[in-house]
């Protein structure tokens, strides 16, 4: 990981520099160049095509190389795809049911494919690609925009997904003037322990900046799961490593210098206990008494009436001025519990008040969930939803609905929740004109990305994106066995379905290793691989007018570990999609007609990447981990129930959305204009601003307009929660 690769994974952007020489860079090589990068979906703006002519062939040359292999790796171009039917589809649709099976029975028995014994005569020449693909273009950056990068990660308000923590730390490690790049307050505590962390371990903390940051005995705690490569959210227990004497120092210094840490230490009782067997307090206790005693009243069990006690009692005993009182307190902890607090009787108009005189200390996320919440509240709905914290994506779903609230009390809430956002945000700089795309309605918010996948494109979980052109949606898996860690994985067998349901999510059909075409509508599975030393792939078509025809409203992509490994522990798992016209044109696996491909890399077994709306030609990103019982086999068939809520519960999620938010912001401090040319600020869904300029005709961008889009989430969280 470096810079190069940093900045062109998460802006498509290069930073380079004008170079002084006799002659320009050759035509010619150039445009073998840029006729190479067509095939991974990928060209150059004008701005980098400019400086490029002023560079050698030599200093070229070893550039694209480098730049080249990045985009592989980006987009998987460069793997072994081997699969059961190397002529899929046609292959798999014109070969008979009897001869399926055997090559399959085949397999299991020998691990032996199929193409093992063609013969010249079977080979058929391949067909040019002839689909039209979009290419993504590679623009110019500069040294002081990558620097932004840091500045943003660290202002965001919600915990940051796995490739951003990576990418904190590298910042931590390389940036030389960090500082510079840190804001005044870390809002986010996950992402301030993770950087905090990488300072330590590099050896630049500065004690008194970081005493600053750390305010909490959970804060502390946070520093010391990030030093031990654990799960900072806390939703998992660590494995403490044995920590440096001046790591030992610097921890129980932090804890020295919390007043009242106690109530916080026994909410994680036992990793505190756990973390203090590492920290020897009792060698310390002249230089940190305090602290010592409170660790010597963790293990003799001297647990002090805590906060969230004294508010259980309250609501016992019905004392609802002392239920506001107390959780006046804590203003996040008074509006997670408005619906608690509205349903159990307390007077709405002292309420009010109190959230009132409260909300302006609320963080932008928990009122903007508020606000989504309440505005569905007046109707009873079927199912909740929920979103447990931690590193995985599981998703839990309620049948139990709420007792519906009435549309006095919920536009009574929303209005107080709005007027307390407009508050808030009217505090920012001007934005101007703003221009704001309706499709956004479609983008959720970015929060909750903690556990968000490493993807070519990054989703908000929940939204909802189009199709690209093309008939035939092309799903693909590719993993590989091998060793992690000095393990060996063993056999790893990935299968890769699709599960087809009508408009009430009841199933018609699934394509699969046991299914690998259908009677009633053209769809194709690419074979069962179940072993894959080298990398193997599995893929399946299905031709979406034939499909909508047949009844089917919603595909669910789904991955599984047959072999019951977690995907964590293989070597490397990914998933994808792409849009064909001409299936049998190309290669199989073409890089440039790849419309997203994730990583799957969660502590499960089984991946549910995407579910596609068939008639609407949508897909909404999910990325959700699921477990399995373990006496069950992990196929689709025995997870189709579970896989139907699942479906259902993510098409219906309530959440905020990037429209509402915007809106927000226009009221409160810009100017709304329905004229895309005339705004200072663009607010678009399109996820990429080339698509965004082609789309305008011939109208044309202000020189100094900025755009926004649905892939912006560090910038987003950074600067518009």
């Amino acid at each position: 990981m470096d810079q190069f690769s940093i900045y062109l994974q998460r802006e498509l952007k290069v930073i380079l520099h004008t170079q002084q020489q006799e002659s320009s860079l050759p035509a010619n090589v150039l445009a073998t160049a840029l006729t190479n990068l067509e095939p991974l979906g990928f060209t150059f703006s004008p701005a980098v095509l400019d400086i490029l002519n002023t560079w050698s062939v030599t200093t070229f040359t070893a550039w694209y190389k480098k730049l080249v292999k990045e985009l592989c790796e980006m987009t998987g171009f460069e793997r072994n795809y081997r699969m059961m039917y190397p002529r899929f589809p046609d292959q798999v649709m014109q070969m008979s049911d009897a001869q399926l099976y055997i090559n399959a029975l085949i397999h299991y028995w020998t691990g032996i494919l199929p193409e093992s014994h063609s013969t010249p005569e079977d080979e058929q020449p391949k067909i040019m690609l002839l689909d039209q693909v979009s290419l993504r273009v590679i623009h110019l950056g500069t040294e002081e925009e990558f620097a932004q990068i840091c500045e943003h990660l660290l202002r965001a308000v919600s915990a940051l997904p796995v490739t951003s923590r990576e990418h904190l730390v590298w910042f931590a490690n390389h940036q030389p003037h960090w500082q510079q790049s840190t804001p005044d307050v870390i809002p986010n505590k996950e992402n301030a322990a993770i950087f905090i962390a990488a300072l330590i371990s590099a050896g630049k903390i500065d004690k008194d900046w970081l005493h600053t940051h750390v305010q909490t005995a959970t804060d502390v705690l946070r520093i010391a799961t990030a030093l031990s490569n654990g799960d900072v959210s806390l939703a998992t227990n660590t494995r403490f490593v044995s920590f440096s004497r001046a790591q030992r120092k610097l921890i129980l210094a932090l804890l020295e210098n919390i007043s009242n840490p106690l109530e916080d230490m026994f909410r994680y009782e036992g990793r505190w206990i756990r973390l203090g067997e590492r920290l020897h307090p009792g060698e310390y206790r002249q230089h940190f008494p305090q602290t010592a005693i409170h660790f010597d009243a963790l293990r003799h069990g001297d647990r002090p009436q805590t906060f969230y006690s004294q508010v259980e009692q309250a609501f016992a005993s019905h004392q609802d001025q002392h239920i506001l009182e107390l959780l006046s307190q804590r203003p996040g902890e008074f509006v997670r519990r408005l619906d608690r607090l509205i349903r159990s009787g307390v007077d709405m108009e002292a309420l009010l008040n109190r959230y009132r005189m409260i909300a302006p200390e609320v963080a932008t996320p928990i009122l903007l969930s508020v606000l989504a919440h309440f505005e569905k509240r007046s109707s009873s709905l079927p199912r909740r939803h929920f979103f447990p914290k931690g590193n995985t994506a599981k998703l839990f779903v309620s049948t139990q609905p709420l007792v519906p609230l009435t549309e006095q009390i919920t536009s009574s809430i929303i209005a107080v929740t709005k007027q307390a956002l407009i508050d808030k945000f009217a505090k920012q700089p001007d934005l101007g004109q703003i221009y704001i795309d309706p499709q956004l309605k479609k983008h959720f918010v970015p929060l909750g990305v903690r556990s968000a996948s490493k993807s070519l494109r990054t989703l908000t979980r929940g939204s909802w994106i189009p199709l690209n052109q093309g008939d035939t949606l092309r799903f693909f898996v590719w993993w590989k066995e091998g060793w992690v860690n000095d393990v060996h994985t063993d056999r790893v067998d990935i299968d890769l379905s699709a599960i087809l349901y009508d408009d009430q999510w009841q199933r018609i059909e699934h394509i699969s290793y046991m299914n690998l075409r259908s009677d009633h509508f053209l769809a194709a599975h690419s074979g069962d691989i179940v072993t894959a030393p080298e990398g193997a792939a599995e893929y399946i078509d299905l031709h979406l007018p034939s499909v909508r025809e047949s009844g089917v409203r919603y595909i669910q992509m789904s991955v599984n570990a047959f072999t019951s490994q977690v995907f964590k522990d293989l070597p490397e798992c990914y998933a994808g999609w792409m849009m064909r016209q001409v299936p049998q044109s190309g290669e199989v696996f073409e890089a440039s007609t790849v419309q997203n491909r994730i990583d799957i890399a969660a502590n499960s077994r089984i991946c549910i990447p995407v579910i596609v709306d068939v008639e609407q030609r949508e897909m909404l990103w999910t990325d959700i981990a699921l477990e399995h019982y373990p006496d069950d086999v992990n196929n689709i068939a025995t997870n189709r129930m579970s896989s139907a809520l699942i479906g259902r519960a993510m098409t219906e999620l309530i959440r905020p959305n990037l429209y509402q938010l915007f809106h927000l912001h226009a009221e409160a401090h810009g100017t709304l204009t329905p004229h895309i040319e005339e705004a200072d600020i663009i607010f678009t869904a399109e996820l990429d601003q080339d698509a965004l300029i082609r789309s305008m005709n011939d109208k044309t961008l202000l020189p100094d307009a900025k755009v926004i889009k649905p892939l912006d989430q560090d910038q987003i969280l950074a600067d518009f929660l």
